[in-house]
Parts: C-alpha cells; sequence; structure tokens
C-alpha cells in the first residue's frame, strides 16, 4: 500500500530504510524464498505504488539526501520484487544502478542494470532499453570504466533518440560529456556539453543547462564566457544541484583566471550546497580535489612575506587532501588529480622523494583508467617541478606533454558557440 504521509525527517525515515534493507537483504540471499512469491493477479496496487516510489526517488536524488533517496527506491524495489517480471520490476532494476553509487557498490549497480536491460529486451521496450543502458553506463562511469561506460551510453542515446524522451537524451548526453572528459577527449566533452545545455535551454531542463556548464568548463580549462555563469546562477537559485553545477563551473574559470581567492570562494560554496542537500555520489566527488587545486594555488600565489597566511591556506589543503583521498577509496575517477595534488603539497614541503612517488602513483591510476588528459597534466606538474626537485631527466617530458595537452584544449575551445 501507498503510506499515506511520505516521511521527510532523517530521524522518521532511517529506521524505514533499515526495514528495507533487510527486506531487500532477504530477497538478495533467498531470491527462490522472496521475489516473485505472489501470483500475478494481486500486483495491481502493489507495482502501482512501486511506480510513485520510484518517481518519488527521481526527485529526491536532486533534493534530498542519501537517507531519503535510499528508502524510496528500495521500497519500490522490494515491491516489485514481489512479482515475476513486469515493466515496474525492470525499472526497479533500472534505478537500483544510480541507487547503489550512494552506498557506494557499482557492481551491484552494473549487474541490476543488466538485469532490467534482459528484461526489456524480452518485452521489446525499446525505451527502456535505452534507460538501462544509460543507468548501466553510469554505474560504468562511477566505477572508473570510462570506455565501457562511453560505450553503453552511446547505445542508450540512440534508442532514447528515437524514443523521443528528451529529458532522458539530455541526461545520457551529460553522461557521454563526463566520460569524454575523463577519457581525455576534450573536444568532444566540449561539444556534448554545449549540445546538452542547448536543449536543456529550449525545453527548460535546468540539470541540463548547470552540469553542461560544468562539462564545457572543465572541457576547457574554464573558457567559459562570464556572463553565462552569472545568468546561471541567478536561474538557478533554488536548485541546489544545479547551482552547484554552475558554482563548479565558475570556479574553473577562476582558476584559469588566476583568481585561486575567487575559486576556493565557489568550490567551499559548492561543497556547502552539497553538504546541506545530504548528496554523496560520482557527481559530487569531484568538488574536493578542485577546491584542493585552487588552496594550492592560492597559498602560492601568496607573498612570501605573508608566512601566516601561506601556512595557513597549505595546512588547509592538507586536510582537503587527506579528505578527499578517503572518498576516492570509493570514487575513484579523481583518484590521479588527487595523487597529482598530494605530490605538490610535498615538493612545497621539501619532500622529493614523496612527492615523486606521488606523481608516479598519479601517472599509473590515470594510465589505468585510460585518462588521457590527467596522464598529460601529471607530466606537465612534474616537468614544472623537475629542475627545483632536481629531476632533470623530467623537464623535457614535461615540455612534450604541454605541448600535447594545450593541443587538447585548442580542439575543445574551437568548439562553436552557438547556445550563448
Amino acid at each position: 500500500m501507498i503510506d499515506r504521509r511520505v516521511p521527510t525527517s532523517r530521524a522518521v525515515v532511517a529506521p524505514l530504510l533499515a526495514w528495507e534493507v533487510l527486506v531487500q537483504a532477504a530477497h538478495s540471499v533467498f531470491p527462490r524464498v522472496f521475489v516473485g512469491r505472489r501470483p500475478a493477479e494481486e500486483k495491481r496496487t502493489d507495482l502501482l505504488a512501486s511506480r510513485f516510489y520510484g518517481r518519488l526517488g527521481y526527485a529526491w536524488w536532486f533534493e534530498r539526501g542519501k537517507l531519503p533517496t535510499l528508502w524510496t527506491h528500495l521500497r519500490s524495489l522490494n515491491l516489485a520484487e514481489r512479482y515475476p517480471p513486469t515493466p515496474e520490476l525492470a525499472q526497479a532494476y533500472s534505478e537500483h544502478a544510480p541507487a547503489m553509487m550512494l552506498l557506494p557498490w557499482h557492481r551491484r549497480g552494473v549487474r541490476f542494470a543488466q538485469r532490467s536491460h534482459e528484461i526489456r529486451v524480452q518485452v521489446g521496450d525499446r525505451w527502456g532499453q535505452g534507460q538501462s543502458l544509460h543507468f548501466w553506463g553510469a554505474s560504468l562511469y562511477a566505477a572508473s570504466d570510462f570506455d565501457r561506460s562511453l560505450e553503453r551510453m552511446r547505445e542508450a542515446l540512440e534508442l532514447l533518440e528515437a524514443t523521443g524522451d528528451q529529458w532522458e537524451v539530455n541526461n545520457c548526453r551529460l553522461q557521454i560529456a563526463m566520460a569524454l572528459y575523463r577519457l581525455g577527449d576534450l573536444h568532444g566533452a566540449a561539444k556534448m556539453s554545449r549540445v546538452a545545455r542547448k536543449a536543456g535551454l529550449e525545453i527548460g531542463d535546468a540539470q541540463a543547462r548547470g552540469i553542461g556548464l560544468e562539462g564545457w568548463a572543465k572541457a576547457t580549462d574554464g573558457q567559459v564566457p562570464e556572463d553565462l555563469i552569472r545568468i546561471e546562477r541567478e536561474r538557478s537559485s533554488e536548485d541546489p544541484l544545479t547551482l552547484a553545477s554552475v558554482l563548479q563551473a565558475e570556479g574553473v574559470r577562476l582558476l584559469g583566471t588566476g583568481d585561486a581567492q575567487a575559486a576556493t570562494a565557489a568550490f567551499d560554496e559548492c561543497q556547502r550546497l552539497f553538504r546541506l542537500a545530504g548528496m554523496k555520489n560520482a557527481g559530487v566527488s569531484p568538488v574536493r580535489p578542485w577546491l584542493l587545486t585552487a588552496l594550492r594555488r592560492a597559498a602560492e600565489n601568496t607573498p612570501d612575506a605573508d608566512r601566516r597566511a601561506r601556512a595557513a591556506l597549505l595546512r588547509r589543503a592538507g586536510l582537503v587532501a587527506r579528505q578527499a583521498g578517503r572518498r576516492a577509496r570509493f570514487y575513484r575517477n579523481d583518484l590521479p588529480h588527487i595523487l597529482r595534488e598530494r605530490a605538490y603539497l610535498a615538493a612545497l614541503a621539501g619532500r622529493r622523494r614523496r612527492a615523486r612517488s606521488l606523481f608516479g602513483r598519479s601517472l599509473e591510476v590515470a594510465k589505468a583508467q585510460g585518462a588521457r588528459a590527467e596522464v598529460l597534466r601529471t607530466r606537465v606538474a612534474r616537468g614544472d617541478l623537475a629542475g627545483a626537485m632536481g629531476w632533470a631527466e623530467e623537464v623535457e617530458d614535461g615540455h612534450r606533454a604541454r605541448k600535447a595537452l594545450a593541443a587538447l584544449l585548442e580542439a575543445a575551445m574551437q568548439v562553436v558557440d552557438d547556445d550563448a
């Protein structure tokens, strides 16, 4: 049955969530006993409730915290699993993929997205296949499997465009843009981000506008018109997720202009919004690494005479680095970035061996992820410090990496701005 009053307080949601977790655990461990146990003729009310809880979970993903979102989702899933395979079960399995990003439990998310896709192939649901592939790709992205993520999402985009769901199309485009960005295809990332943003402007999709601006900024090292960010901040003042994405774009833009102090303030505000909303997922995790970069650059820009301010910035950078490192145990997409910044901090502290080791680890992780641009950024950073650190053999490598990175950025900035 549908609850007459939907709980919103975390104190109320927590015990309800605990019960749904226990139910889902029983379903997972003893599926022959608990899954599909009720006859199909009794399913009408439960499946209607499953749909409503699933849609509520969509809304709460953007506006509420981790616990309420998980509760609504698991309630939807547990109701649908009482019966043999249905469209509602396929939808709940699909939604389980992004829900598992909150824990995070990426392998489980991928597995359930595959199950959803199998059901929808069997019943010939082309839109559903597109959505399942989209969420499958999103789970792979959260697991840092960018190549396979891009493959699934391109399949999803083709199906979603054919079935005409523009909202899902925009979300899929944004996921593709971020996968391209991670893989170092900065031109493709900038182009797809702008396409999604333009579509968001046309249909009033706030998330597409904001996240598209974030992807555009990151793909071009902040080469985004300041007035577009200002306009989007005014539009998005009541939507925390969109506003946080716009603030990330602003922070990256400010770093590109050399204003690290203002960039720090933008990333701080972004982090505050996510904290208030209780959001923890692969889309939130980049904020601390970028804040770390802003703090480190602010410290480097502080005059030597103001040692106290410089020391305070470096202490805070060290704290943020530890926090980001802990988060990267679960969301590894930004680990090359974090390791590179930790190497910078070690070098600033005169710890040469530590800095060299961290640069090496950053390169190792970036290469394993196929993150071409991150590899180049780490080589550039190591080359910039090579002279002072006594790593003569790395100086020329840094020059070569800088040229290659500049070529990627130049290609990204050549994308025609047709949506400003």
